[in-house]
């Protein structure tokens, strides 16, 4: 009994600590496409930001992010194609408060 006491109570207190963690950000879902041409990236390309409470200024940020996360990622044995497009999803995490500060800024 006292056992399972224990156990409740640190399951609860794991829950409450993973939550407080990603309270106050958002996750941005992005699509970008890569080019590769004999194992060499070509072009990369950031088809899709999906942000239904950004402004045109956000998502260009978001944009940018996205572009540089990917090519930060071109290279990456999972993403290299010998010849042909590469599609993938990269998810961006902010904060609230971060996304508001794009906003504000112009």
């Amino acid at each position: 009994m006292p056992i399972c006491v224990f156990l409740l109570a640190f399951c609860v207190h794991s829950s409450k600590a993973q939550i407080g963690r990603y309270a106050d950000s958002l996750q941005i879902k992005t699509y970008v496409t890569i080019e590769y041409d004999h194992y060499r990236p070509k072009k990369i390309d950031v088809k899709k930001v999906f942000c239904n409470y950004c402004n045109q200024n956000q998502k260009k940020h978001l944009k940018l992010l996205a572009w540089q996360l990917a090519y930060i990622e071109r290279f990456d044995s999972k993403n290299v194609i010998q010849k042909g497009e590469r599609r993938i999803t990269l998810l961006i995490r902010m904060s609230k408060k971060d996304l508001i500060a794009l906003k504000e800024e112009e």
